[in-house]
């Protein structure tokens, strides 16, 4: 019988963004979502329940936003000038410097915004559709995000 999500944990760090379930069991695991994720080999000690991290990137496609470990990829497929315009990260701290200096203009903070928005979206997106394979389900009874 699958292990009903009691809690699930988002860290938003700067550079890589981590999910944490807790379980019904009183088991706790990172949510590895294969997609978007990197692993880390010398930290995965349970092949079954690897150390994964998600990138915190994001490229702008043309076909919508990618973000994580495809971020990177797909800026290396992407041959045009305004390429790395469309690529972002280090928004989280980007975004608070940006604010508490006035370092960029209006249109400045809000393509930092949204490249925040876009993350998290695709994010949730990547996450709802991971705990639905793996739980059969997208209930939890709790959500923590820290950053």
């Amino acid at each position: 019988m699958t292990s009903k999500i009691r809690s699930i944990a988002i860290d938003f760090g700067n550079t890589n963004t981590l999910v944490a379930l807790a379980l019904d069991d009183g088991s706790k695991q990172l949510l590895h979502l294969p997609e978007i994720a990197q692993l880390d080999a010398q930290l995965t000690t349970d092949p079954e329940h690897p150390y994964s991290y998600i990138p915190s990137q994001i490229f702008h496609s043309e076909w919508g936003p990618e973000i994580g470990c495809r971020a990177w990829a797909k800026i290396h497929q992407d041959d045009t000038p305004e390429a790395f315009k469309r690529y972002g990260r280090n928004f989280k701290r980007a975004l608070l410097q940006s604010f508490k200096n006035a370092k960029h203009d209006l249109e400045g903070h809000k393509s930092l915004l949204q490249s925040s928005d876009a993350f998290i979206a695709e994010l949730c997106k990547h996450i709802l559709n991971e705990l639905s394979q793996e739980f059969e389900s997208t209930q939890i009874d709790e959500l923590v995000l820290t950053s």
